[in-house]
């Protein structure tokens, strides 16, 4: 697997002393690494027929490689974060989720607040610190499977 498809990236530990293409290009490497290795996780998930798999990646920040001289604060633009949802036929049909329901809500904009009632749903846990409506696929679990939480 070929990691540097962007040619000047950074080399220092010290941003100040890189090209404003260095750092956007550092930036790009690593998000093509990262996409890499969640295709390549995934579709080794996928291969395993009949297993309820679930992968599940979110951001620790939204990017800023340099902009406006921001490399490490969390500007506006950094709250809303990349996350990737996978989900196996077999886990869907586990966790009661409609599939049409799902797929309508995979573009939907997902914060860090998500993540937490995210997987608790999906794991079936039930806890007066569970907000459902953080939750994106709360309304998408099937009626036999909600009666039975």
């Amino acid at each position: 697997m070929e990691l540097v498809p962007f040619r000047l990236a950074c080399q220092t530990a010290g941003a100040k002393e890189c090209l404003p293409q260095e750092i956007r290009d550092a930036y790009d490497n690593s998000s093509d690494c990262t996409g890499r290795v969640l295709s390549d996780t995934n579709n080794r998930l996928a291969a395993e027929a009949g297993l309820a798999t679930s992968l599940l990646c979110v951001s620790d920040h939204g990017g800023s490689p340099g902009e406006g001289g921001l490399c490490s604060m969390a500007p506006e633009g950094q709250t809303d974060v990349a996350t990737v949802l996978s989900r196996s036929g077999c886990f869907d049909a586990q966790d009661g989720i409609d599939r049409a329901c799902h797929d309508k809500k995979s573009d939907a904009a997902l914060r860090h607040d998500n993540l937490f009632h995210t997987v608790l749903g999906s794991m079936n846990v039930e806890s007066e610190v569970r907000n459902p409506t953080l939750d994106p696929h709360a309304d998408c679990r099937t009626a036999e499977v909600s009666a039975r939480r």
